[in-house]
């Protein structure tokens, strides 16, 4: 049968319209990963990087501490070690040994993170629990951190937790959309920073990008966390202006945990990146970890 013929069927019409239309479609997803990668891949050729590959600047903290007492922090999603230095040091200069280690896909490139899944940042964060071997160990978590924190909390016995803007509800209007985007693009863009604000900054937030794969890897822990298993005493925290984390997830994670003791504290003028009054909060965490 010619191809004339062919084309006067009905059927393969059909058939031939819908392979085109796939055709185009590939042809423009593709080059709209191009686009999107491009800049990603240009802006991380700045760093400085160690024999490992990790970004200078952006390692696991150890801080060694003298009262028996360990604190492991756990940072956020694209976020560093960094991010936590302050308050880390904070600690240990009151005694602690502070653990902060650096999760999987952090600290190297948005490609890394995006082959990462909850369960590489679940098990990095638990084994540095684990690895803490003072006497009374606790535990906080920065977003990301914060449902890592409670998710080893529901699994393990902890002495205290204390949680700051953990993601129980997000506030972005794109989640839904994730698989549909997704055919188009692996990341988010975000505005860049230059090396010397990085610097400023002690190269906290290292990633122009967040990979979509890794939004829908967090929202997977969402969906298996078990809060009714905590139990241990909770300190809750939670920016009132923050624009990524509906604020409704600290009161949620209030009303669900089976803690005896438990804290809501809401921080007025405080993003999801920024607090106000910071070294005050310092002070609050550390009076819920001594009381």
């Amino acid at each position: 049968m010619k191809f004339k013929d062919w084309m006067e069927n009905k059927t393969f019409r059909r058939i031939f319209k819908v392979i085109i239309v796939l055709a185009i479609l590939f042809i423009l997803s593709f080059f709209l990963r191009l686009a999107n990668v491009y800049p990603i891949n240009q802006y991380q050729k700045q760093f400085e990087r160690d024999s490992n590959g990790v970004i200078n600047g952006t390692e696991t903290i150890y801080l060694k501490g003298t009262n028996n007492k360990a604190i492991v922090m756990i940072h956020g999603l694209t976020d560093s070690p960094a991010n936590l230095r302050n308050l880390a040091e904070f600690f240990n200069q009151r005694g602690y040994s502070v653990y902060v280690p650096l999760l999987p896909g952090h600290g190297t490139t948005v490609q890394d993170l995006n082959n990462k899944k909850y369960s590489d940042w679940y098990r990095a964060a638990s084994n540095a629990y684990e690895d803490a071997d003072e006497k009374e160990k606790y535990l906080f978590g920065y977003s990301l951190g914060g449902l890592l924190a409670l998710d080893i909390a529901s699994r393990n016995d902890v002495d205290k937790v204390i949680t700051l803007n953990a993601p129980i509800e997000l506030k972005s209007n794109y989640v839904p959309f994730i698989p549909f985007v997704k055919l188009f693009e692996d990341y988010q863009t975000k505005g860049e920073i230059s090396i010397n604000k990085l610097k400023e900054l002690g190269f906290s937030v290292p990633y122009n990008a967040i990979p979509l794969n890794s939004v829908s890897e967090l929202l997977k822990g969402i969906s298996k966390l078990e809060l009714g298993n905590v139990e241990e005493p909770i300190l809750i925290i939670q920016g009132i202006d923050d624009d990524v984390v509906d604020r409704d997830s600290a009161i949620e994670i209030y009303d669900e945990v089976n803690s005896k003791e438990k804290k809501l504290l809401f921080l007025e003028d405080s993003s999801h990146q920024i607090i106000s009054n910071e070294k005050d909060n310092y002070y609050s965490i550390l009076n819920f970890i001594t009381s």
